[in-house]
């Protein structure tokens, strides 16, 4: 006598309804569902046969075939579970993975590497109009 097994969760039935096959990279199967979907956004499937995909940490994105997650380019951020990464605000950073943007104080300068911010050097300014340290004009000075 045959009967029919219903495949498990990642899996779905071959066209000729005799085997299971797994789901690909980039795709999910809950166990309630007939057919293999894209993983939604913000989240990624990394590995075949996966009933539910698994959201992207903070600092990163799923990739075009949501099989992988990638880090957020420079002066972009990401909290995670989201599909793209947002742009820093105006007068705001982030080095490339980030989280958050990080905006310098007028007098002070983004670090080169990494977050935060650093004091200008004696006899420089930072205007909040500017990104780095630049010498005082002719007259004014900084301690």
């Amino acid at each position: 006598m045959r009967y029919c097994d219903k495949c498990g969760a990642g899996k779905v039935a071959n066209e000729n309804k005799t085997e299971c096959v797994p789901c690909g990279l980039g795709m999910q199967r809950p166990g309630y569902r007939s057919r293999c979907e894209k993983c939604p956004l913000g989240r990624y499937a990394v590995f075949e046969a996966v009933a539910y995909c698994l959201e992207c940490p903070s600092g990163k994105v799923p990739s075009e075939d949501h099989a992988y997650c990638v880090q957020c380019p420079q002066n972009t951020f990401s909290t995670g579970g989201v599909q793209t990464c947002t742009p820093c605000a105006e007068e705001a950073r982030a080095k490339r993975g980030s989280n958050v943007c990080y905006k310098c104080d007028p007098g002070k300068q983004f670090a080169p590497k990494g977050h935060g911010c650093h004091s200008c050097s004696p006899g420089q300014e930072r205007p909040h109009t500017q990104d780095t340290c630049t010498a005082c004009k002719p007259g004014y000075v900084s301690r």
